[in-house]
């Protein structure tokens, strides 16, 4: 594939831990991506099975992969740090070892952030299958829940569920970055069962978002969710412990908007407000955003 050096650099960090099952699906429809100038960070977090072998594979055909192996299981957040840490591309995405994306993904994402200097994260309408890849439902940000039409507070204020039933813009986590911004933001992504709403829920004080109305990225969802596949991860203990289970995710929000070097001064005003949706949220849907 031609490596189209006259755009771009795009990384992609995919951290894995016992991928076997999905992990060839997830490299082929990245490989096959039309935007060639990329590179294809894999953090294995010493997974047990396979997913080593299997990646070492693919190593040998294609040059712009590369497998690292942590010998030890250092954490989810760990894993996902890590793969950012290791990227020098101008714009940045998590691939999760279980999902597809289409081969325009990153072109489509990447022409919204080449047009909106302005705009720090772009995604596309997703679809949802289970494991074994059966249609489920489609999410979608159209409407009057476009990001392109909504201003920072409109856009929290869907976040934290303001008004009406969640929306899953915290599917902006599988979204393309501006590398830099991300770096800059990524000491707020908390090692927590809700930490990719409370981390998209601050980068919409912080930047605009971008969105392609199209299904480029195919997303499994799992029987189990993340915190009973793993575990021995720190957000298992989180999940479960009810005094911190609401209240706990809404103070580490407020936390971030007031910390953050990246929200203006008169958007850390909506800290309050953010906290005490994502304490309303949390407690009515009772279960992860």
């Amino acid at each position: 594939m031609m490596q189209n050096y006259d755009k771009p650099l795009v990384s992609i960090g995919l951290p894995v831990y016992n991928g076997e099952r999905f992990i060839r699906q997830a490299l082929d429809s990245l490989l096959a991506q039309e935007y060639g100038n990329f590179e294809l960070i894999v953090s294995d977090n010493a997974s047990a099975d396979r997913t080593g072998e299997i990646c070492q594979q693919y190593i040998l055909n294609d040059k712009r992969i590369q497998y690292l192996r942590s010998e030890t299981n250092r954490g989810g957040l760990w894993n996902f740090k890590r793969t950012l840490e290791l990227a020098s591309g101008t714009y940045f995405m998590w691939a999760a070892h279980d999902d597809m994306w289409l081969p325009d993904f990153v072109s489509s994402l990447a022409a919204e952030l080449e047009v909106d200097p302005g705009a720090g994260i772009a995604m596309s309408a997703t679809q949802i299958v289970d494991q074994s890849g059966k249609y489920l439902r489609t999410v979608r940000f159209d409407g009057d829940n476009n990001p392109n039409l909504l201003n920072h507070f409109q856009l929290l204020l869907r976040l934290i569920g303001w008004g009406r039933a969640k929306t899953k813009y915290n599917f902006y986590i599988y979204g393309l970055f501006r590398r830099e911004l991300l770096a800059r933001a990524i000491g707020f992504l908390e090692d927590t069962y809700v930490g990719d709403r409370l981390f998209i829920s601050h980068m919409a004080l912080a930047t605009r978002f971008r969105y392609v109305d199209r299904l480029l990225y195919i997303r499994t969802e799992q029987a189990l969710s993340p915190y009973e596949r793993y575990p021995d991860e720190n957000f298992a203990r989180l999940a479960h412990e009810p005094l911190w289970r609401s209240l706990k995710p809404a103070l580490q929000l407020g936390r971030a908007i007031v910390n953050s070097r990246l929200v203006p001064f008169h958007r850390k005003l909506y800290a309050p407000i953010a906290m005490w949706g994502m304490l309303r949220l949390l407690m009515r849907v009772g279960k992860p955003a």
